[in-house]
């Protein structure tokens, strides 16, 4: 893969990895870029080439500027702290703001407004630390010596935090009381005042690199102290295991808190826009979580004919997603749907197990081209999917973003109602600081962000007027659970079946109208209907 990066970077006018057909796992990648830790801003030698230094000489000149919401966040997240003389922002000024897809708002907004403090993080403080050192600096040996020290404290304390909060092996998630770490403190004394210390050496120099590494050091000293107390009743704070990489993290509770401290007061417009804003027809749930009081509300009319264009098919037979045999039985339907339709099918799981398990018990029954999550990057599956009909199974962010309009989609598969996990320590968290205050946290919290995700999955399938087919959702629990007509009426208007035959029949005529169209290609053993 070398050599193609190479040539790209030679050719490129964007520096924008997705250019690339390269896996998240690529090792180099840290080595051919840099991010705000490792930036050195006008000292560096590549400064007037850089991409994100003339991407910001554009939008200066600018009118409009579109950029994703992880990047107006981390400029929103920047400028909050330039009184602390910590970094500037990405972003020129604005006088308003147009939020596309704003129902993923909260959780972008979770993420900067968040802290973690890793043994990544700390690897790579001290691997560019050591790296920037020369053998004839006189300031080697202190700098070296502080490093090494970290290097040692980190290690037993990042060996001896799982265990100490009861993560014994594998990936895992633990909340923290204020008392969680007290068994730690001969380690934690130690290990802050290091990182203390490295930053006082680092900042009383005047070159470009030492500086950032200065202000990284600092940085990861303030986090440290901050989520190792646990001590704000306005976070959540967790240990988590992952990928080989112990993290310390903490979580605002409620962002809207933070919107209106740092962006409302800052700009005179803001409009939120997304076709998954109302739960049962009404914006209440979305308002509430981003602390927007008495805003202009305005609800418009889809495009789409959706009694024409689509089905929904909810099979009543099937044993609910807790039950044993569940995903067995799920992949039974799977297999019926997808090879009556034709292959040219999403499958959208709410877990990577579900993905796997279903995948390993139907690949030998699917009669198409089976693409997976994680085998290729998101553009190049999709990519594949509408080259030919295919049949993709996936999980997270599938099933927002994908765009696949016309005959390459016909079927969207989704295999259970996608509650958030309450295991997870943020969901976790939240739906106790519900209870506290008095609310349900299942009707004022889990439900209607579910009633959201899933009609954002249901949402892969019209993408145009042209478009048609069938959603198939496998949890019974729509038709036997009280809470089910949530999800029907926050779902568009479309016919509702669940008998298999009825479906199968329309999937049928889907499938010979497309094996008609003289321009397709069809996978090995499959012919043309006379």
């Amino acid at each position: 893969i070398w050599p193609a990066v190479v040539k790209w970077a030679a050719e490129t006018q964007t520096g924008d990895r997705a250019e690339m057909e390269i896996s998240d796992g690529f090792r180099a990648w840290p080595e051919i870029s840099s991010t705000s830790d490792n930036c050195v801003g006008q000292k560096c030698s590549f400064y007037d080439s850089c991409f994100v230094v003339r991407m910001r000489q554009r939008a200066e000149e600018a009118d409009l500027v579109v950029v994703n919401h992880s990047l107006f966040f981390a400029d929103l997240s920047l400028k909050t702290h330039q009184a602390e003389g910590r970094a500037e922002g990405v972003l020129p000024s604005y006088d308003a703001v147009i939020f596309d897809e704003a129902h993923g708002l909260e959780d972008v907004a979770t993420d900067y407004f968040g802290h973690h403090f890793s043994s990544w993080r700390v690897g790579d403080l001290i691997s560019d630390a050591n790296g920037a050192l020369s053998l004839d600096d006189k300031r080697t040996p202190a700098i070296r010596g502080l490093t090494e020290r970290l290097k040692m404290l980190a290690a037993d304390f990042f060996n001896a935090l799982p265990r100490t909060v009861g993560l014994w092996e594998g990936d895992g998630t633990k909340i923290l009381s204020t008392r969680s770490l007290a068994p730690l403190e001969s380690l934690i004394t130690p290990l802050g005042e290091t990182l203390e210390a490295l930053s006082s050496l680092l900042s009383s120099e005047s070159e470009g690199e030492l500086q950032a590494l200065a202000r990284r050091s600092s940085e990861l000293s303030t986090t440290f102290n901050f989520v190792r107390r646990a001590a704000d009743p306005k976070f959540v704070f967790w240990v988590e295991t992952r990928h080989q990489g112990v993290f310390l993290k903490a979580a605002p509770l409620d962002v809207s808190e933070q919107l209106q401290k740092y962006l409302y007061p800052k700009t005179d417009t803001l409009v939120f826009t997304s076709a998954t804003l109302t739960v049962e027809g009404r914006f209440d749930f979305f308002l509430k979580r981003l602390g927007l009081t008495a805003p202009v509300q305005v609800k418009v009319d889809s495009p789409f004919n959706y009694q024409t264009q689509c089905a929904l098919y909810v099979p009543r037979h099937l044993p609910e997603p807790n039950a044993p045999g569940f995903i067995e039985s799920a992949t039974e339907e799977i297999v019926s749907l997808v090879n009556a339709n034709g292959g040219r099918a999403l499958l959208l799981f709410t877990s990577i197990r579900n993905m796997e398990k279903a995948h390993a018990l139907s690949r030998s029954r699917l009669f198409f081209p089976l693409l997976v999550q994680g085998e290729a990057p998101k553009h190049a599956l999709l990519q594949r999917l509408q080259a030919k009909p295919s049949v993709l199974f996936a999980t997270n962010s599938f099933w927002e973003g994908v765009d696949v309009p016309g005959d390459a989609l016909t079927l969207v598969i989704i295999d259970r109602l996608p509650f958030a996990a309450p295991g997870n320590p943020l969901i976790a968290a939240r739906l106790n600081h519900l209870k506290e205050v008095g609310e349900e946290p299942f009707s004022a919290y889990q439900l209607p962000a579910a009633a959201l995700s899933l009609r954002q999955g249901f949402g892969r399938l019209i993408r145009t007027r042209k478009d048609r087919g069938v959603v198939a959702l496998l949890d019974s629990r729509v038709w036997n659970k009280s809470y089910g007509k949530v999800f029907l009426k926050s779902l568009p208007p479309t016919p509702q079946l669940d008998q298999r035959a009825a479906v199968l029949k329309r999937l049928q005529v889907q499938s010979e109208s497309y094996l008609l169209a003289p321009t397709v290609d069809l996978p090995a053993g499959l012919s043309r209907s006379p």
